[in-house]
C-alpha cells in the first residue's frame, strides 16, 4: 500500500512539474503576438512586391503580342476605332490576333478571361466586369484615329505613332499603362478596374490630358507602363506647375513633329 501511494505522489509531482501556469501561457501568447506584429508588414510588403512583379510580367506579355501585331500590320499598333460605341478596341484586336481567345466578332456576355487583369487591381463584385476584368489601357496617342496618322499631315509625328524598329524612333513612348476608374461610384473603392472587350468610350484608351483620372498608383505608390522599346517601367505621380492634377512622372505619351513631347500634365511640354 505504501509503495502504491509513493508511486502516485511521484506521478503527480512529474505532472505538476510539466504543466504551464497562466502567467507562462500569457507570456507565450504575448511573444507570438509581438512576432506576428513584426512579421506582418514584411509579409504584406512581399505580397505587394509579388503582385507588382506579376503585373509587369503581364504587361510584358501583352506588349509582346503588340509587337507581333505590328510586325504583321506594316509596323502599326492596333488602331482605335473611329466610333465611340465600337467594341473592336485594342483588347479585342489582340485577343483575335495573337491570344486566340476570341473567335467571334461579337464577344458573348458569358465569355470570361483574366488575361487583361492586374493582380493588384480591384474588381467589380459582379457582372461582365468580374468575368473579364481589365486593369490596363492603351495610350490614346499611339492608337489614335486621326487623318494625320494616315496622310502624314498636321502636327502629329507619324513616326511617333509607328513602332519604326529600324530607326528606333521614340522608343520611350508609353503603349500600355495601369488603368482604373477613380470614381467608380459610392459603392466601390477608388481605382476599380474596367473590363476587356468594352467600348471605346469606356476608356480602353487614355489620353495624356486625363491620365490623373485613369492611372492608379497601386504598386507601392507607383504605376506600371509598357514602352515602345519593349521594356516595362514604373513611375510615381507628381504635381506639375500651373496644374492641380497629378500625373505619372517621366513617361512620354504624346509627341509633335517639332520634337516637343508631353510627359504628363499641360506644363510638361519639352
Amino acid at each position: 500500500m505504501k509503495k502504491t501511494s509513493a508511486m502516485n505522489r511521484s506521478v503527480c509531482r512529474r505532472s505538476e512539474a510539466h504543466s504551464f501556469t497562466l502567467i507562462e501561457l500569457l507570456v507565450v501568447i504575448a511573444i507570438i503576438a509581438i512576432l506576428a506584429a513584426i512579421l506582418m508588414p514584411a509579409l504584406s510588403a512581399a505580397r505587394e512586391r509579388g503582385k507588382d512583379a506579376s503585373c509587369k510580367s503581364k504587361l510584358r506579355n501583352l506588349g509582346f503580342f503588340m509587337t507581333q501585331y505590328t510586325e504583321d500590320n506594316n509596323m502599326w499598333y492596333p488602331q482605335m476605332p473611329n466610333d465611340d460605341s465600337s467594341t473592336k478596341c485594342w483588347t479585342w484586336q489582340l485577343a483575335r490576333y495573337s491570344m486566340k481567345i476570341v473567335k467571334e466578332d461579337s464577344v458573348p456576355s458569358t465569355f470570361a478571361t483574366k488575361e487583361f487583369s492586374c493582380p493588384a487591381g480591384v474588381e467589380y463584385p459582379s457582372g461582365v466586369q468580374l468575368k473579364r476584368p481589365r486593369g490596363y489601357a492603351m495610350n490614346y496617342h499611339v492608337a489614335g484615329y486621326t487623318s494625320a496618322l494616315y496622310k502624314g499631315g498636321g502636327t502629329l509625328d507619324s513616326d511617333a505613332i509607328r513602332r519604326n524598329i529600324p530607326k528606333k524612333v521614340n522608343g520611350s513612348m508609353v503603349v500600355l499603362m495601369d488603368f482604373g476608374f477613380q470614381d467608380a461610384g459610392a459603392a466601390y473603392p477608388p481605382w476599380v478596374m474596367g473590363y476587356a472587350f468594352s467600348t471605346r468610350k469606356n476608356s480602353e484608351y487614355a489620353p495624356y490630358t486625363n491620365l490623373y483620372k485613369f492611372v492608379p498608383d497601386r504598386h507601392n505608390g507607383r504605376s506600371n507602363f509598357f514602352l515602345k522599346n519593349g521594356s516595362v517601367a514604373s513611375a510615381q505621380k507628381v504635381f506639375f506647375a500651373n496644374d492641380s492634377k497629378d500625373y505619372p512622372a517621366g513617361m512620354i505619351f504624346y509627341m509633335l513633329k517639332s520634337g516637343k513631347y508631353y510627359a504628363g500634365g499641360n506644363a510638361a511640354a519639352k
